[in-house]
């Protein structure tokens, strides 16, 4: 257990790097509430006193624990509260571990939750079996309206998100096209996500190239993401097809190779082939190859900026080491289930 104590800190420094100016604090407990690791900040205007908080932490994460068993028995829970402060986020991670994130009042949880849903997911990954491989890191990430979260949908005092097992749903289809420039690491990345290692040998896709992958979210283990990938081609020789190749998608990434720049300068071409059939569709624009830093020319800042000017979300990865590849899945995957979920809870109101 040392080890795995040593790790989630590691992780819970790296969620306030990522977090830096919105989060105040955050601890890891038991679901029996001991405490496992806590971190908190350094900030010198940080509003937070540890004394205080923490002689309240403990009677709220029981009363949350106590609420979602009696109230919600084998849910998965989520929940914020309010102090005169702060904003508790009250998040379950996998069978034995809970997380509480502390920000103030003034945070917006949609900058938050995209950030905490990952950590969780790395936490449980750790305590419910400490030999697996977990990357510690947290990707620099920026989510587009469409798969960012609704703000007013997760900021009410007390919200626990439940799936009944009788209306679930419980295989979620969703089909994600992949598209970019060729040689760009589109067959690679979506190799690593799949297999969870480097595709070594390159070959052109021709055509189209299908992958199916389920993807269990954290704290909806009884449902199922069903990943169709499409990895589409991105010679010209396919352009008349490849508009056959996008209907039905609900989500696309369009990939750039960060040490090539003229696959970052066709992102504005690839968004309007998508688009010009699905005018609606969210799009995640990934940087691949970051592993060659050296030989980098577009910069996380210029990749950044162009998905906000397109409305887009924007994440870097590297398919051969495998860094923040299975967050780019994840990100999407929690940003389409949560609207999908909502749309569901809406509908029957």
């Amino acid at each position: 257990m040392e080890e795995v104590i040593e790790k989630i800190e590691i992780l819970l420094y790296n969620y306030f790097q990522a977090c830096l100016k919105i989060l105040e604090a955050v601890y890891v407990f038991t679901r029996e509430g001991k405490l496992i690791s806590k971190k908190l900040s350094e900030q010198p205007n940080s509003m937070i006193s540890e004394d205080k908080l923490y002689g309240n932490i403990a009677e709220i994460v029981k009363n949350t624990l106590t609420a979602i068993k009696e109230r919600y028995p084998g849910a998965y829970g989520t929940s914020t509260f309010e102090t005169n402060e702060h904003r508790l986020v009250f998040l379950e991670c996998g069978q034995h571990a809970i997380m509480l994130s502390v920000v103030t009042l003034e945070t917006h949880l949609s900058k938050l939750m995209p950030y905490t849903f990952l950590v969780a997911e790395k936490v449980a990954r750790l305590v419910d079996d400490p030999r697996r491989m977990v990357d510690l890191s947290i990707p620099n990430l920026y989510l587009g309206s469409e798969l960012s979260f609704d703000n007013e949908s997760t900021s009410l005092p007390f919200r626990v998100f439940t799936v009944d097992p009788e209306q679930a749903q419980k295989e979620i289809h969703l089909k994600l096209c992949v598209i970019g420039e060729p040689a760009v690491g589109k067959s690679t990345l979506i190799y690593q996500f799949v297999h969870n290692r480097f595709l070594q040998d390159y070959k052109p896709t021709l055509g189209i190239s299908i992958t199916n992958q389920v993807y269990h979210l954290q704290g909806f283990e009884e449902n199922q993401l069903n990943f169709m990938i499409w990895d589409v081609a991105g010679q010209n020789f396919f352009r008349r097809v490849r508009k056959y190749y996008y209907q039905g998608a609900d989500v696309g990434f369009i990939c750039y190779d960060v040490t090539r720049r003229e696959t970052f300068d066709k992102i504005q071409f690839w968004l309007e082939d998508i688009r010009a059939v699905l005018p609606n569709i969210p799009l995640v624009i990934i940087g691949n190859k970051i592993d060659l830093e050296n030989a980098r020319e577009v910069s996380h800042d210029e990749g950044e900026e162009i998905a906000r000017s397109l409305n887009c979300s924007f994440m870097e990865t590297s398919a051969k080491t495998g860094d923040f590849v299975r967050d780019a899945f994840s990100i999407v995957g929690i940003g389409l289930f949560f609207k999908i979920f909502t749309s569901r809870k809406e509908n029957q109101l």
